[in-house]
């Protein structure tokens, strides 16, 4: 379903005469090489986005916590323009450090508010649809980051076109996480991307 929608989205583009946005994430993994890409989006990328967004899907105190870290460690890197490809062991250790801090933080919140605790053990108890479609299309849409759609402000109304298949990738994953572990979600989520990977760096070297 998701590779549908990426050629669908392909052909809606070529239909109102736009080019798709240059993928700045494929072009600098491609500069890196072959091996330093398989690392990058195989193995760390789904580590880092699992945990990220699909951990949490099973509400505990500790796994809202590593959700908290994560989106505050994503939001000050984003604030700071700071590159992962290109992170120095400073940078690192700052992020490291905000991911700590927001982690230990909530936990601490959560374990000394009780009533904090009950709130969001009802939201996820009640509103679980609303939990799991959002936490899938965030997912999606956190994947803008990885296209130049700066340079032409017509593609901000296109964006859906350009997140819909991770959109769809995300209810996959979180699917296969409730039903099968979050270490299941990451092996899928590593060999799916395996395979635009392999498609892409065949295509450039050989085509």
């Amino acid at each position: 379903m998701s590779f549908l929608c990426v050629v669908s989205s392909y052909i809606i583009f070529k239909c109102i005469h736009t080019e798709l946005p240059k993928n700045l994430t494929q072009e600098y993994l491609r500069r890196r090489g072959f091996l330093y890409a398989m690392v990058i989006v195989n193995i760390i990328a789904p580590i880092f986005e699992e945990i990220g967004f699909r951990l949490c899907l099973k509400y505990t105190p500790f796994n809202f916590s590593i959700m908290a870290g994560y989106f505050g460690m994503a939001i000050v890197k984003i604030y700071f323009s700071i590159n992962w490809f290109d992170i120095g062991k400073s940078q690192f250790v700052f992020l490291a450090s905000i991911f700590l801090l927001f982690s230990i933080f909530t936990y601490n919140m959560l374990s000394l508010i009780f009533s904090l605790n009950i709130f969001f053990s009802f939201v996820w108890r009640e509103y679980y649809n609303v939990v799991f479609i959002s936490s899938a299309t965030l997912f999606g849409f956190c994947h803008i980051l990885n296209f130049d759609i700066k340079s032409d402000l017509h593609l901000y109304f296109l964006v859906l076109l350009l997140v819909f298949p991770q959109i769809i990738c995300g209810v996959w994953f979180g699917y296969v996480r409730l039903k099968h572990g979050i270490e299941y979600a990451i092996l899928l989520h590593s060999l799916y991307n395996l395979i635009p990977n392999l498609i892409y760096f065949i295509t450039y070297y050989i085509v």
